[in-house]
């Protein structure tokens, strides 16, 4: 009994011990939970805005170094290919931003709040995914640059005018199907780059815009231009390379301040005599269209020093052509000539000349005076006989005549020896 008794008294004191183990544990368990979830879960502890956009902008690596003040003292915040899906609210606490770049990320909407950076000039939202315009844009009333590049946006707001000192506007790819009529109210606008669009017509009010020198429709749908495009007066650019224009008006004419013009890939079948108005014009291509021949104004662009007329259906060249003095580079590749006026030989600074796959069975006898050629392209034509002239360029480096039926005879291989 008394062995009974000194073991029910041993279990009854480990017993005892072990229930006070258990709840010392218990209580340091509990205490250690509570401290963890208060850790694990910052979110739940708030922190002011200028706090939140300071942690933000350090958690990119390319800020991570920088102090408070230098985050907040910023002009330029470029995060470009971040991911990022959102902006904070309290963005508009980096009240010094001029340029804000958020290319390449995920973005469907931005903040109401960007519209209180009133510095901002420069925004850059290019391929994000934004499905419609992001109206907030429109407050923001200092911008004047805008790239919103390959977003699918389909069409501008209607008050769009609102951005009164835009300077430059970037849509390329947006799939944009018109343009609204308050565009005649951007009247600092210099530069309206909007190429691969599905635009198909042009509003009167584009016109309107006074200080528009760079016009880039590249790749829409365009089947005519306004008839006042004309008052573009400071248009020096023009790119309407693969639309689907038939004609021009003869306003094109009084573009008097072009320096490049490309109606590349289009379906024209004539150009307008006006065309010769354009003194200044530098460079000048009208390949891959259905033209059968050049106005003879051409021959009044005098400043010309690139003329490309590849792929069409010329059959003649006109005389004037021998005016444009500065010509560098002349091709008509690809076309229906049989001849080529006497004239061209009076093309003195001609570098370049591309005449092959013609009908062509011979050159102009005083191709002698060409001194600057330095290549001469007629491969595949009907060519029997070369001018004489020829071995007596000394700048002639290349000279491409496969395909020409031409007779073998010594000067023919001293000339192909070059």
């Amino acid at each position: 009994m008394k062995k009974i008794k000194t073991f029910i008294e041993n279990l009854t004191k480990v017993s005892l011990i072990s229930t006070a183990l258990l709840l010392m544990t218990g209580q340091n368990l509990s205490a250690n939970a509570m401290d963890f979830a208060g850790k694990g879960e910052p979110q739940s502890e708030k922190i002011s805005p200028k706090e939140e956009i300071y942690q933000w902008v350090k958690s990119f690596p390319m800020y991570k170094t920088m102090s408070k003040p230098e985050i907040f003292a910023l002009k330029k915040l470029h995060l470009i290919h971040q991911n990022l899906r959102e902006i904070p609210q309290s963005i508009s606490l980096l009240s010094n931003l001029e340029t804000l770049d958020l290319s390449y990320n995920k973005l469907e909407k931005l903040p109401e709040s960007i519209a209180k950076i009133k510095k901002l000039h420069i925004l850059n939202l290019a391929s994000n995914q934004f499905d419609a315009f992001p109206n907030v844009i429109l407050n923001l009333s200092n911008l004047d640059t805008l790239c919103i590049n390959n977003n699918e946006l389909l069409e501008l707001p209607e008050d769009f005018g609102r951005l009164d000192k835009l300077k430059a506007l970037y849509m390329s790819g947006c799939q944009l199907r018109t343009l609204p009529q308050s565009i005649s109210k951007l009247t600092e606008l210099g530069t309206i780059y909007m190429p691969n669009n599905d635009l198909i017509a042009l509003p009167d009010a584009l016109c309107s815009l006074p200080k528009l020198e760079d016009l880039n429709l590249m790749q829409n749908k365009l089947r005519s231009l306004p008839e006042h495009i004309g008052q573009l007066k400071m248009l020096k650019k023009f790119n309407l390379v693969r639309n689907k224009l038939e004609t021009l008006p003869n306003s094109i004419g009084d573009l008097t301040e072009l320096v490049y013009l490309d109606f590349g890939e289009n379906k024209l079948i004539s150009v307008p005599a006006s065309i010769g108005n354009l003194k200044k014009i530098i460079k000048l291509s009208l390949s891959q269209n259905r033209l059968k021949g050049l106005p003879e104004t051409i021959g009044d662009m005098t400043e010309c020093k690139d003329l490309i007329v590849n792929m069409n259906e010329l059959e003649s060249v006109p005389e004037s052509i021998g005016k444009l003095s500065k010509l560098e580079q002349l091709s008509f590749e690809r076309n229906k000539l049989t001849k080529l006026p006497d004239s061209i030989c009076k093309l003195e600074k001609l570098k370049f000349f591309y005449i092959a796959s013609n009908q062509l069975t011979s050159l102009p006898k005083d191709m002698a005076q060409m001194k600057s050629l330095f290549l001469l392209f007629a491969a595949n034509n009907q060519i029997t006989k070369l001018p004489k002239g020829l071995r007596e360029l000394p700048n002639l480096r290349r000279l491409i005549l496969n395909g020409n039926p031409i007779k073998e005879n010594t000067e023919v291989k001293n000339i192909r020896s070059i």
